[in-house]
Protein backbone atom coordinates (compact mmCIF):
# COMPACT_ATOMS: atom_id res chain seq x y z
CA UNK A 1 0.00 0.00 0.00
CA UNK A 2 1.25 3.47 -0.87
CA UNK A 3 0.56 4.79 2.44
CA UNK A 4 2.11 2.43 4.29
CA UNK A 5 5.81 3.36 2.02
CA UNK A 6 5.33 6.95 3.01
CA UNK A 7 5.18 5.88 6.98
CA UNK A 8 8.32 4.05 6.86
CA UNK A 9 9.75 7.12 5.03
CA UNK A 10 8.70 8.97 7.97
CA UNK A 11 10.24 6.64 10.71
CA UNK A 12 13.50 6.87 8.61
CA UNK A 13 13.31 10.77 9.23
CA UNK A 14 12.54 10.16 13.21
CA UNK A 15 15.53 7.95 13.29
CA UNK A 16 17.84 10.55 11.08
CA UNK A 17 16.00 13.13 13.96
CA UNK A 18 17.48 11.12 16.53
CA UNK A 19 20.66 10.58 15.24
CA UNK A 20 21.21 14.20 14.55
CA UNK A 21 20.32 14.94 18.42
CA UNK A 22 22.51 12.27 19.85
CA UNK A 23 25.27 13.75 17.06
CA UNK A 24 24.72 16.84 18.61
CA UNK A 25 24.84 15.47 22.45
CA UNK A 26 28.15 13.53 21.52
CA UNK A 27 29.48 17.00 20.37
CA UNK A 28 30.10 18.42 23.65
CA UNK A 29 31.55 15.18 24.70
CA UNK A 30 33.80 14.86 21.69
CA UNK A 31 35.71 16.75 18.81
CA UNK A 32 33.33 15.61 16.31
CA UNK A 33 33.63 17.93 13.08
CA UNK A 34 30.55 19.68 12.33
CA UNK A 35 28.77 22.92 13.09
CA UNK A 36 26.61 22.39 15.80
CA UNK A 37 24.32 25.71 14.78
CA UNK A 38 23.91 24.20 11.42
CA UNK A 39 23.15 20.78 13.01
CA UNK A 40 20.54 22.63 15.41
CA UNK A 41 18.46 23.89 12.30
CA UNK A 42 18.49 20.26 10.05
CA UNK A 43 17.34 18.62 13.49
CA UNK A 44 14.43 21.03 14.63
CA UNK A 45 13.90 20.98 10.49
CA UNK A 46 13.42 17.14 9.82
CA UNK A 47 12.05 16.35 13.35
CA UNK A 48 8.56 18.79 12.14
CA UNK A 49 8.44 19.15 8.47
CA UNK A 50 10.12 15.08 8.21
CA UNK A 51 8.63 12.88 10.71
CA UNK A 52 5.68 15.17 11.86
CA UNK A 53 4.26 16.63 8.68
CA UNK A 54 5.04 13.67 6.89
CA UNK A 55 3.48 11.40 9.47
CA UNK A 56 0.30 13.31 9.82
CA UNK A 57 -0.19 14.48 6.61
CA UNK A 58 -0.14 10.56 5.91
CA UNK A 59 -2.77 9.89 8.49
CA UNK A 60 -4.83 12.36 6.87
CA UNK A 61 -5.08 11.12 3.91
CA UNK A 62 -5.51 7.47 5.20
CA UNK A 63 -8.71 8.70 7.13
CA UNK A 64 -10.26 10.65 4.61
CA UNK A 65 -8.86 10.25 0.79
CA UNK A 66 -10.33 7.61 -0.93
CA UNK A 67 -7.48 5.35 -2.52
CA UNK A 68 -7.80 6.10 -6.27
CA UNK A 69 -6.96 9.56 -5.15
CA UNK A 70 -4.02 8.24 -3.07
CA UNK A 71 -2.06 8.21 -6.77
CA UNK A 72 -2.61 11.74 -7.65
CA UNK A 73 -1.11 11.87 -3.87
CA UNK A 74 1.92 10.44 -4.92
CA UNK A 75 2.91 13.14 -7.15
CA UNK A 76 2.57 15.38 -4.31
CA UNK A 77 4.38 13.29 -1.97
CA UNK A 78 7.77 13.02 -3.99
CA UNK A 79 7.80 16.77 -4.71
CA UNK A 80 7.50 17.20 -0.86
CA UNK A 81 10.62 15.11 -0.42
CA UNK A 82 12.47 16.65 -2.81
CA UNK A 83 12.62 19.55 -0.21
CA UNK A 84 13.29 17.89 2.89
CA UNK A 85 15.89 16.00 1.47
CA UNK A 86 17.21 18.93 0.04
CA UNK A 87 17.21 20.71 3.39
CA UNK A 88 18.54 17.20 4.99
CA UNK A 89 21.69 17.70 2.59
CA UNK A 90 22.17 21.79 3.12
CA UNK A 91 21.07 22.62 6.76
CA UNK A 92 24.03 20.62 8.45
CA UNK A 93 26.65 22.04 6.02
CA UNK A 94 25.41 25.73 5.63
CA UNK A 95 23.18 26.53 8.24
CA UNK A 96 20.60 29.54 6.76
CA UNK A 97 22.23 30.20 3.07
CA UNK A 98 20.73 30.13 -0.32
CA UNK A 99 20.49 26.65 -0.91
CA UNK A 100 18.84 25.38 2.30
CA UNK A 101 16.51 28.51 2.41
CA UNK A 102 15.23 27.78 -0.98
CA UNK A 103 14.33 24.01 -0.56
CA UNK A 104 12.44 25.40 2.72
CA UNK A 105 10.49 27.91 0.81
CA UNK A 106 9.63 25.52 -1.83
CA UNK A 107 8.55 23.02 1.28
CA UNK A 108 6.49 25.95 2.57
CA UNK A 109 4.49 26.29 -0.85
CA UNK A 110 4.41 22.43 -1.40
CA UNK A 111 2.86 22.30 2.16
CA UNK A 112 -0.05 25.10 1.14
CA UNK A 113 -0.64 22.81 -2.19
CA UNK A 114 -1.28 20.10 0.00
CA UNK A 115 -3.62 21.92 2.34
CA UNK A 116 -5.57 22.55 -1.10
CA UNK A 117 -5.52 19.02 -2.20
CA UNK A 118 -7.03 17.82 1.46
CA UNK A 119 -9.69 20.16 1.26
CA UNK A 120 -10.77 19.10 -2.73
CA UNK A 121 -10.89 15.21 -2.57
CA UNK A 122 -12.15 15.01 1.28
CA UNK A 123 -15.76 13.39 0.24
CA UNK A 124 -18.88 14.89 0.79
CA UNK A 125 -19.37 13.03 3.18
CA UNK A 126 -17.16 13.80 5.57
CA UNK A 127 -17.91 17.52 5.44
CA UNK A 128 -19.88 17.89 8.04
CA UNK A 129 -18.31 15.49 10.40
CA UNK A 130 -16.24 17.04 13.42
CA UNK A 131 -12.89 15.02 12.75
CA UNK A 132 -12.70 16.96 9.04
CA UNK A 133 -13.51 20.07 11.21
CA UNK A 134 -10.69 19.48 13.37
CA UNK A 135 -8.29 18.31 10.60
CA UNK A 136 -9.16 21.96 8.50
CA UNK A 137 -8.80 23.80 11.52
CA UNK A 138 -5.03 22.12 11.69
CA UNK A 139 -4.41 23.18 8.16
CA UNK A 140 -5.57 26.63 8.97
CA UNK A 141 -2.99 26.73 11.29
CA UNK A 142 -0.24 24.91 9.55
CA UNK A 143 -0.51 27.70 6.74
CA UNK A 144 -0.64 30.61 9.97
CA UNK A 145 2.84 29.23 11.79
CA UNK A 146 4.37 29.96 7.88
CA UNK A 147 3.98 33.79 8.57
CA UNK A 148 7.11 33.31 10.91
CA UNK A 149 9.45 32.29 8.53
CA UNK A 150 8.45 34.25 5.77
CA UNK A 151 9.10 37.14 7.95
CA UNK A 152 12.73 35.76 9.10
CA UNK A 153 14.27 37.17 5.67
CA UNK A 154 13.40 40.75 6.15
CA UNK A 155 14.12 40.64 10.00
CA UNK A 156 17.42 39.49 9.45
CA UNK A 157 17.79 42.39 6.80
CA UNK A 158 16.70 44.59 8.89
CA UNK A 159 17.22 43.86 12.49
CA UNK A 160 19.72 40.04 12.72
CA UNK A 161 19.03 37.19 13.73
CA UNK A 162 20.11 38.15 17.88
CA UNK A 163 17.06 40.57 17.56
CA UNK A 164 14.20 40.14 19.51
CA UNK A 165 11.92 39.97 16.29
CA UNK A 166 14.10 36.94 14.93
CA UNK A 167 13.05 35.52 18.20
CA UNK A 168 8.99 35.99 17.74
CA UNK A 169 8.98 34.65 14.58
CA UNK A 170 10.45 31.28 14.90
CA UNK A 171 8.43 31.25 18.36
CA UNK A 172 5.36 32.03 16.37
CA UNK A 173 5.93 29.30 13.95
CA UNK A 174 7.08 27.21 16.57
CA UNK A 175 4.00 27.67 18.66
CA UNK A 176 1.21 27.30 15.76
CA UNK A 177 2.87 24.27 14.70
CA UNK A 178 2.82 22.56 18.00
CA UNK A 179 -0.24 24.01 19.55
CA UNK A 180 -2.29 24.56 16.48
CA UNK A 181 -1.43 22.47 13.13
CA UNK A 182 -0.33 19.14 15.48
CA UNK A 183 -2.63 18.83 17.99
CA UNK A 184 -5.78 20.24 16.19
CA UNK A 185 -4.80 16.90 13.66
CA UNK A 186 -4.29 14.21 16.62
CA UNK A 187 -7.77 14.72 17.70
CA UNK A 188 -9.11 14.86 14.20
CA UNK A 189 -7.57 11.51 14.33
CA UNK A 190 -9.27 10.32 17.52
CA UNK A 191 -12.64 11.63 16.50
CA UNK A 192 -12.47 9.92 12.76
CA UNK A 193 -11.44 6.68 14.79
CA UNK A 194 -14.76 6.89 16.93
CA UNK A 195 -17.04 8.29 13.97
CA UNK A 196 -15.71 5.12 12.11
CA UNK A 197 -17.36 3.25 14.68
CA UNK A 198 -20.87 4.57 14.35
CA UNK A 199 -19.91 6.28 17.98
CA UNK A 200 -21.81 9.98 17.67
CA UNK A 201 -20.79 12.53 20.33
CA UNK A 202 -22.40 14.92 21.83
CA UNK A 203 -22.37 17.87 19.18
CA UNK A 204 -23.14 20.53 22.09
CA UNK A 205 -19.55 19.25 23.97
CA UNK A 206 -17.56 19.05 20.92
CA UNK A 207 -19.04 22.56 19.53
CA UNK A 208 -17.30 23.79 22.99
CA UNK A 209 -13.89 22.01 23.20
CA UNK A 210 -13.45 22.97 19.36
CA UNK A 211 -14.37 26.75 20.09
CA UNK A 212 -12.39 27.14 23.42
CA UNK A 213 -9.10 25.38 21.91
CA UNK A 214 -9.41 27.81 18.76
CA UNK A 215 -9.61 30.30 20.94
CA UNK A 216 -6.56 29.09 23.45
CA UNK A 217 -4.38 28.38 20.78
CA UNK A 218 -4.27 32.10 19.43
CA UNK A 219 -4.47 33.85 22.79
CA UNK A 220 -1.57 31.44 23.99
CA UNK A 221 1.35 32.59 21.79
CA UNK A 222 1.21 35.60 23.71
CA UNK A 223 2.73 32.84 26.34
CA UNK A 224 5.99 32.41 23.84
CA UNK A 225 6.64 36.49 23.99
CA UNK A 226 6.72 37.27 27.73
CA UNK A 227 10.48 37.49 28.36
CA UNK A 228 9.99 40.93 26.44
CA UNK A 229 11.09 43.43 28.58
CA UNK A 230 8.16 45.84 30.10
CA UNK A 231 5.26 43.74 29.33
CA UNK A 232 2.27 45.07 29.91
CA UNK A 233 0.48 42.61 32.44
CA UNK A 234 -3.15 42.88 30.03
CA UNK A 235 -0.44 40.69 28.19
CA UNK A 236 0.55 38.12 31.06
CA UNK A 237 -3.64 37.95 31.92
CA UNK A 238 -4.82 37.24 28.40
CA UNK A 239 -1.68 34.38 27.67
CA UNK A 240 -2.70 32.80 31.44
CA UNK A 241 -6.63 33.05 30.81
CA UNK A 242 -5.47 31.25 26.85
CA UNK A 243 -3.28 28.44 29.09
CA UNK A 244 -6.41 27.60 31.66
CA UNK A 245 -9.31 27.59 28.82
CA UNK A 246 -6.72 25.18 26.51
CA UNK A 247 -6.50 22.91 29.80
CA UNK A 248 -10.20 23.08 30.33
CA UNK A 249 -11.28 22.11 26.47
CA UNK A 250 -8.69 19.02 27.01
CA UNK A 251 -10.56 18.31 30.27
CA UNK A 252 -14.02 18.57 28.62
CA UNK A 253 -12.05 16.22 25.67
CA UNK A 254 -10.54 13.45 28.14
CA UNK A 255 -14.43 13.14 30.46
CA UNK A 256 -16.12 13.44 27.13
CA UNK A 257 -14.11 10.37 25.49
CA UNK A 258 -13.21 8.25 28.52
CA UNK A 259 -16.16 6.21 28.54
CA UNK A 260 -15.34 5.54 24.95
CA UNK A 261 -11.55 4.20 25.77
CA UNK A 262 -12.49 0.55 25.40
CA UNK A 263 -13.54 1.45 21.65
CA UNK A 264 -10.42 3.59 20.96
CA UNK A 265 -7.97 0.87 22.00
CA UNK A 266 -9.41 -2.46 20.58
CA UNK A 267 -7.23 -3.96 18.05
CA UNK A 268 -4.29 -2.72 19.98
CA UNK A 269 -1.73 -4.52 21.77
CA UNK A 270 -0.78 -3.11 25.51
CA UNK A 271 2.34 -1.15 24.92
CA UNK A 272 0.41 1.05 21.87
CA UNK A 273 -2.48 1.34 24.58
CA UNK A 274 0.28 2.71 27.35
CA UNK A 275 1.83 4.58 24.73
CA UNK A 276 -1.02 6.88 24.31
CA UNK A 277 -1.82 6.68 27.84
CA UNK A 278 1.57 8.00 28.66
CA UNK A 279 1.33 10.73 25.76
CA UNK A 280 -2.03 11.50 27.64
CA UNK A 281 -0.52 12.10 30.71
CA UNK A 282 2.93 14.06 29.19
CA UNK A 283 -0.11 16.53 27.39
CA UNK A 284 -1.10 17.54 31.09
CA UNK A 285 1.77 17.64 32.51
CA UNK A 286 3.01 20.43 29.28
CA UNK A 287 -0.85 22.09 29.66
CA UNK A 288 0.54 22.65 33.77
CA UNK A 289 3.74 24.37 32.53
CA UNK A 290 1.99 26.71 29.93
CA UNK A 291 -0.16 27.79 33.36
CA UNK A 292 2.95 28.43 35.30
CA UNK A 293 4.85 30.05 32.47
CA UNK A 294 2.22 33.05 32.62
CA UNK A 295 3.58 33.94 36.19
CA UNK A 296 5.36 37.57 35.31
CA UNK A 297 8.71 36.37 37.28
CA UNK A 298 9.28 33.37 35.68
CA UNK A 299 8.42 34.44 32.36
CA UNK A 300 11.11 36.88 32.23
CA UNK A 301 13.69 34.09 34.07
CA UNK A 302 12.92 31.29 31.28
CA UNK A 303 14.73 33.45 28.74
CA UNK A 304 17.95 33.21 30.69
CA UNK A 305 17.01 29.19 31.27
CA UNK A 306 16.84 27.93 27.78
CA UNK A 307 17.43 24.30 29.09
CA UNK A 308 13.76 24.74 30.52
CA UNK A 309 12.19 25.89 26.93
CA UNK A 310 14.06 23.10 25.45
CA UNK A 311 12.75 20.28 27.54
CA UNK A 312 9.61 21.60 27.25
CA UNK A 313 9.77 21.59 23.59
CA UNK A 314 11.08 17.87 23.81
CA UNK A 315 8.65 17.12 26.07
CA UNK A 316 5.93 17.99 23.99
CA UNK A 317 7.62 16.58 20.46
CA UNK A 318 8.72 13.16 22.16
CA UNK A 319 6.31 12.44 25.30
CA UNK A 320 2.98 13.83 23.83
CA UNK A 321 3.15 14.08 19.53
CA UNK A 322 5.59 10.85 19.11
CA UNK A 323 3.55 8.57 21.22
CA UNK A 324 0.35 9.34 20.05
CA UNK A 325 1.36 9.24 16.54
CA UNK A 326 2.90 5.41 17.73
CA UNK A 327 -0.43 4.54 19.30
CA UNK A 328 -2.44 5.94 16.26
CA UNK A 329 -0.06 3.73 13.49
CA UNK A 330 -0.92 0.37 15.50
CA UNK A 331 -4.64 1.17 16.05
CA UNK A 332 -4.69 1.70 12.15
CA UNK A 333 -2.78 -1.24 11.29
CA UNK A 334 0.74 0.72 10.01
CA UNK A 335 2.89 -1.14 13.01
CA UNK A 336 2.89 -3.40 15.41
CA UNK A 337 4.99 -1.56 19.07
CA UNK A 338 6.16 -4.17 21.68
CA UNK A 339 6.66 -3.57 25.42
CA UNK A 340 10.58 -3.92 25.31
CA UNK A 341 10.91 -1.06 22.66
CA UNK A 342 8.43 1.11 24.07
CA UNK A 343 10.08 0.43 27.60
CA UNK A 344 13.19 1.81 26.40
CA UNK A 345 12.19 4.90 24.40
CA UNK A 346 10.18 5.75 27.61
CA UNK A 347 13.30 5.52 29.35
CA UNK A 348 15.14 7.85 27.16
CA UNK A 349 12.35 10.17 27.63
CA UNK A 350 12.43 10.24 31.27
CA UNK A 351 16.26 10.39 31.48
CA UNK A 352 16.94 12.96 29.09
CA UNK A 353 13.84 15.37 29.61
CA UNK A 354 15.18 14.87 34.23
CA UNK A 355 18.45 15.90 33.08
CA UNK A 356 17.70 18.84 30.83
CA UNK A 357 15.15 19.98 33.46
CA UNK A 358 17.68 19.82 36.53
CA UNK A 359 19.89 22.20 34.24
CA UNK A 360 17.40 24.67 33.47
CA UNK A 361 16.65 24.35 37.50
CA UNK A 362 20.14 24.64 38.25
CA UNK A 363 21.36 27.59 36.32
CA UNK A 364 17.67 29.12 37.85
CA UNK A 365 18.57 28.87 41.19
CA UNK A 366 22.77 28.58 40.86
CA UNK A 367 22.76 25.03 41.79
CA UNK A 368 26.00 23.11 40.87
CA UNK A 369 26.18 20.58 37.86
CA UNK A 370 27.55 17.57 38.28
CA UNK A 371 30.40 16.41 36.53
CA UNK A 372 29.08 13.77 34.77
CA UNK A 373 26.21 15.81 33.82
CA UNK A 374 27.24 15.57 29.87
CA UNK A 375 28.24 12.52 29.38
CA UNK A 376 24.50 11.24 31.14
CA UNK A 377 22.75 13.25 28.87
CA UNK A 378 24.79 11.90 25.65
CA UNK A 379 24.38 8.36 26.61
CA UNK A 380 20.69 8.76 27.51
CA UNK A 381 19.78 10.52 24.08
CA UNK A 382 21.63 7.18 22.30
CA UNK A 383 18.76 5.45 23.62
CA UNK A 384 16.00 7.19 21.09
CA UNK A 385 17.73 5.75 18.02
CA UNK A 386 18.36 2.51 19.16
CA UNK A 387 14.33 2.14 20.37
CA UNK A 388 13.39 3.89 16.83
CA UNK A 389 15.81 1.75 15.03
CA UNK A 390 13.87 -1.51 16.81
CA UNK A 391 10.34 0.23 15.62
CA UNK A 392 11.59 0.92 12.11
CA UNK A 393 12.66 -3.04 12.13
CA UNK A 394 9.55 -4.00 13.36
CA UNK A 395 7.82 -2.26 10.37
CA UNK A 396 9.81 -3.41 7.70
CA UNK A 397 9.44 -7.29 9.21
CA UNK A 398 5.65 -6.90 9.00
CA UNK A 399 5.95 -6.34 5.07
CA UNK A 400 3.44 -3.74 4.79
Amino acid sequence: MILHKHLRLAFVYFLLVALMGTLLRFGHLFPIPFQYRFMVHAHSHIALLGWVYTALTTLLCYCMLPSEVWIKYQRLFLVTQVTLIGMLFTFPFQGYAFLSIVFSTLFLLVSYVFAWFFVKYVPFHYKNSWSYRFFKAALVFMIVSSVGPWTLGVIMTQFGSDSVWYKIAIYFYLHFQYNGWFFMALIGVLLWTLEGKGIKLPNRILKRIYILLNLAIITTFLLSILWIKDMPKWIYAIGGMGAILQLIAYLKLFFTLRVYIKDLCAKVGKAAKLAFLMGVLFLFIKLVMQIVSAWPDWALKLVYVQDIVIGYLHLTFLGVISLILLFYFEKLGFTKLSMGVLALYVTAIIFTESLIFYKGIAVWFLWPIFDNYLFLLAFSSALFPLAICCMLYKQWKLKL
